[in-house]
């Protein structure tokens, strides 16, 4: 794997991204992005000009009539470092996800705790972004966004206090705070 790294970093550093600063601060490493690579949450397409990371995102807006939109307001790597966030909960769709909805509904157990049956789903919106990640500077990524609409059971909303924050299997953390 370690040689699969060495050419990856190879290869984006003859298209002209450099990756030194890649790790640092809100960074990622380049082994994250070969994990990605890996588990199909992302693919590199190269044309004759650029390299460009393409990425499907579902993002979340959980509202509440009184306490707002529902922000990540940072994450907190396994490493210990932070990062600043600011916008609704989202995720990668993963291989094998057939729609945005079933990535959604693992994103909303993942992030937030929360299962199947305590929040519905309503409509949704697709659109494209290109820009340069945050989390690979340098890095062109077409992000494929589909934004789901979600509403939250009643019984379920007094899980999700302000502050609140769920943890990962990977060990990553996620705090959450509502925003008028």
């Amino acid at each position: 794997m370690d040689s699969l790294i060495a050419n990856l970093e190879a290869i984006l550093n003859l298209c002209g991204i450099d990756t030194s600063s890649w790790g640092i601060g809100q960074a990622k490493t380049i082994s994250n992005l070969m994990a990605e690579l890996y588990t199909k949450e992302c693919y590199l397409r190269i044309n004759s000009r650029a390299i460009i990371r393409v990425v499907e995102v579902v993002r979340m807006k959980i509202r509440d009539p009184e306490l707002g939109l529902l922000i990540e307001e940072s994450q907190i790597l396994p490493d210990g470092r932070a990062r600043k966030r600011g916008g609704v909960p989202a995720g990668k769709v993963r291989a094998g996800e057939e729609t945005a909805h079933a990535a959604g509904c693992r994103e909303m157990e993942e992030e937030l705790g929360l299962k199947q049956g305590t929040y519905t789903c309503g409509r949704w919106q697709n659109n494209v972004e290109v820009r340069e990640s945050s989390s690979y500077p340098g890095l062109q990524t077409e992000y494929r966004l589909t934004t789901l609409y979600i509403t939250l059971n009643p019984d379920t909303l007094g899980l999700l206090k302000p502050g609140a924050h769920t943890v990962e299997d990977d060990g990553t953390q996620h705090v959450f705070v509502w925003k008028k």
